[in-house]
């Protein structure tokens, strides 16, 4: 990810404020550690399908954050988006490929109102630990990502949640290892 200290999203840049209308630019490539931490008002953020990193602590405790989307997701893979957050922390990548989508620790740890996470991409996936703790109002989250990258406890305190993934992939056997439920995609 060698640019992604160029473009990196902070609380300071973010240009929107609390509309959905208003958008990250497309140059942006990552949103840095804790930008959003204990965050009480942002309701919506959307950016580019170029994110590619998703900070420690970027939304931990971002009590209003009910909709996250990087990239379109009405056109298939090639965008993420996340709608209302309860809570998530992602786990690192271990490659430093500009073709990884990285959610770090802790990034949306106790977003109280995550009900559905779509990670659909033209990248690796990789979701660090503790991404998604918490989140108990998290149902369904979805990766195109075939050899997705998750962490054992990227989703602890998930009891409600169903992952939706290719079959055969990685995604289904961590949602099969750790008693979540499981919808293949073919």
């Amino acid at each position: 990810m060698s640019d992604l200290n160029k473009f990196v999203l902070t609380y300071d840049s973010y240009i929107g404020k609390g509309s959905c209308s208003e958008v990250i630019s497309s140059n942006v490539s990552g949103i840095s550690d804790k930008s959003f931490k204990g965050n009480g008002y942002i309701e919506c953020v959307k950016a580019g399908a170029g994110i590619r990193k998703i900070g420690k602590q970027a939304f931990d405790n971002a009590k209003e954050l009910s909709v996250f989307q990087i990239g379109d997701a009405s056109k298939g893979k090639g965008g993420l988006f996340i709608i209302g957050f309860k809570c998530s922390c992602i786990a690192d990548v271990a490659s430093d490929a500009d073709d990884m989508l990285v959610v770090q620790y802790q990034a949306f740890n106790n977003c109280q109102k995550l009900v559905s996470v779509i990670l659909n991409v033209n990248a690796r996936v990789k979701i660090e630990k503790e991404a998604f703790r918490n989140c108990v109002l998290l149902e369904t989250v979805l990766i195109s990502d075939k050899n997705a990258v998750i962490a054992s406890d990227a989703f602890a305190g998930c009891s409600n949640l169903t992952i939706i993934a290719p079959e055969g992939g990685e995604a289904e056997t961590y949602a099969r290892c750790n008693g979540i439920s499981f919808l293949g995609l073919k």
